[in-house]
């Protein structure tokens, strides 16, 4: 049996109890704040998931949508990219008219002095016609273009969904009916002229309603609140 050296104090004995780690005897342990139960550890300059950010309004595994552009230039590129749109639906609608015309439109004999044809089915069948072209053309590119038409496409525009989820077909025709729902008073103007022009004027009406939603900042027509959307400028 050995004893400590003389004038060295001894040792306690250690009687089971375990010593805590990450600290030296005499020092006070180092405590950290619990992490709230359901909150992910991030890092400093990380970013969550997206489905984080469901709180704020967009669907389970969304971000935000994007803000619309700011100021009335957003406008300038959404009247050019439409004036390009019907550019390239001018030259089939020119064409429809002409052939609808030849087949339906009244013409005069001049060696029995009757005539023939009928203005109603003139404006009826061009009616449905142009209203095929024109919600096609526009179904079809934001269905394959991601939310962007061609004048959309050249000008850096696309529609999105308010709420951030995907651009979906019953949304594209939502919008597209809307924008051109006032074409139907054409059908009928071969019973009363007026009404071709009033179809005319309801379809420029709703084209051109987004310039008086410029408080709201994003600069929605007609269409665009029925169906959900708008129009924001990408990079």
């Amino acid at each position: 049996m050995s004893y400590p050296p003389q004038g060295q104090p001894s040792e306690p004995p250690n009687y089971g109890q375990p010593q805590q780690p990450g600290y030296q005897q005499g020092q006070p342990p180092q405590q950290g704040y619990p992490q709230q139960p359901g909150q992910p550890g991030f890092q400093q300059g990380q970013y969550p998931p997206p489905g984080q950010y469901a709180q704020h309004g967009a669907p389970q595994g969304q971000y935000p949508p994007p803000a619309a552009g700011s100021g009335n230039h957003i406008m300038l590129d959404r009247f050019l990219a439409r004036l390009i749109d019907g550019a390239i639906m001018l030259i089939p609608a020119i064409v429809i008219n002409a052939v609808v015309r030849a087949i339906f439109a009244p013409t005069l004999d001049l060696r029995t002095l009757e005539t023939s044809g009928s203005w109603f089915l003139t404006y009826f069948v061009s009616g449905i016609l142009l209203l095929g072209l024109y919600v096609g053309y526009e179904y079809f590119c934001l269905t394959s273009q991601d939310g962007r038409t061609i004048g959309k496409k050249v000008m850096k525009l696309k529609i999105v969904r308010v709420n951030g989820a995907p651009l979906d077909q019953q949304t594209i025709l939502q919008r597209t009916g809307v924008l051109y729902g006032g074409q139907v008073f054409y059908l009928f103007g071969g019973v009363l002229l007026f009404l071709s022009a009033l179809g005319a004027l309801v379809t420029l009406g709703v084209a051109l309603s987004p310039f008086l939603d410029g408080q709201s900042g994003r600069y929605q027509g007609v269409h665009d609140k029925f169906a959900g959307t708008q129009v924001i400028k990408q990079a």
